[in-house]
């Protein structure tokens, strides 16, 4: 399964991302926060979804679901997800901060392996010491950009090496380009940059997982 998050900025600061993607999903009375936006693509990974979705290698791109509030729903809703990933092999762009980080770290909690894949290499081995725990082979860091295609055909190729197969690809890393003007935006590193890293990446990231 691919599953590809347009509205995924790798900001530090989880409440810039919780302001935009609150502000983008128009809920009234509803703030999404970045672990909600996690915990909604751990179901996506998990088998659990294939009741609602079907397909060879799924992307799903910017969806979200809505987590149980009941203290009795939360609890199957967790006991669901933990049967669906449990020894699952999963690649994630953009791990080093923001949704990636919270998402590794809930993939790696319902029992995934992980790769964080993250051109911020300081902040991905980061992520990965905080979350690996006794199990080191649980989670590891690969370097990759996404803009170039080499990188994530190889970043694949590590993780099937590394643990024999690859079930869910989540390309997360994305960024949300110039805030200023279009008048005056920067071409090449504002417009070019922004398509490389957003759209680019996703395709790549799903051609080399297919």
């Amino acid at each position: 399964m691919g599953i590809s998050w347009s509205l995924a900025p790798g900001f530090d600061n989880p409440s810039v991302i919780e302001a935009v993607v609150s502000v983008a999903a128009n809920l009234k009375g509803v703030e999404l926060k970045v672990k909600d936006i996690a915990e909604a693509t751990l179901f996506l990974a998990s088998d659990e979804s294939s009741m609602y979705f079907s397909g060879h290698n799924l992307a799903v791109d910017g969806g979200f679901t809505v987590v149980p509030t009941t203290w009795i729903g939360s609890l199957m809703f967790s006991l669901l997800l933990l049967r669906g990933l449990e020894g699952k092999v999963a690649i994630i762009t953009g791990a080093a901060s923001g949704i990636g980080e919270a998402a590794a770290k809930l993939f790696v909690e319902n029992g995934a392996f992980v790769v964080v894949a993250d051109i911020q290499e300081e902040l991905g081995l980061k992520v990965v010491a905080s979350i690996a725990g006794p199990d080191v082979d649980r989670v590891i860091y690969k370097k990759c950009d996404v803009t170039v295609e080499k990188q994530v055909e190889e970043t694949v190729a590590f993780a099937i090496e590394k643990y024999g197969t690859l079930d869910i690809m989540y390309s997360n890393a994305g960024i949300m380009g110039s805030w200023g003007s279009f008048l005056d935006m920067d071409m090449e590193e504002g417009f070019d940059r922004t398509m490389a890293v957003n759209l680019r990446g996703p395709a790549s990231c799903i051609k080399h997982a297919a």
